[in-house]
């Protein structure tokens, strides 16, 4: 399994401005909804906060994976920002969040998102890869960062 079998290059958010997470989390949403039309974005976005609000999805390195399991989701899709200016997300570590990778899943398809969570964390656990993230130049350099990662990773 690779995180790139679900995230669409037109889902690489680059340079994102949001204030907090809500910002950060309809851009998104609204995102994801333009490429899955399927999907209602009122729902995601209410998945996805409701998530948020049980417990903070920042990681740790200036890294959060808000992430939801959406009615409607034929297969996982992954999105991936980074923020114009790292906002508070309430990280383990207290760092402000400049990457955010969101996933969204089926309800039915458990096993699939928890994996693809484990593999975000799996990456974002090198901070070198972090810094090359913070680094790319532009959405579609993020994106290959990603997927050359993704790849040395099987």
């Amino acid at each position: 399994m690779r995180l790139t079998d679900y995230l669409n290059p037109a889902l690489v958010v680059y340079d994102l401005r949001a204030a907090d997470s809500r910002d950060l989390l309809v851009t998104i949403s609204e995102r994801i909804c333009r490429q899955h039309p399927e999907l209602n974005q009122r729902v995601l976005l209410s998945k996805l906060q409701e998530r948020e609000e049980k417990s903070s999805s920042g990681l740790e390195g200036g890294v959060a994976v808000p992430h939801a399991m959406v009615p409607g989701v034929q297969k996982a899709i992954c999105a991936v920002a980074r923020l114009a200016e790292p906002i508070d997300l309430g990280a383990m570590d207290g760092s402000p969040v400049r990457i955010a990778f969101v996933l969204i899943s089926s309800p039915q398809d458990i096993a699939t998102h928890i994996r693809t969570l484990a593999r975000i964390a799996r990456l974002c656990s090198v901070p070198a890869f972090i810094e090359k993230m913070n680094q790319a130049k532009d959405a579609a350099g993020l994106y290959e960062i990603i997927h050359a990662e993704d790849n040395r990773h099987v």
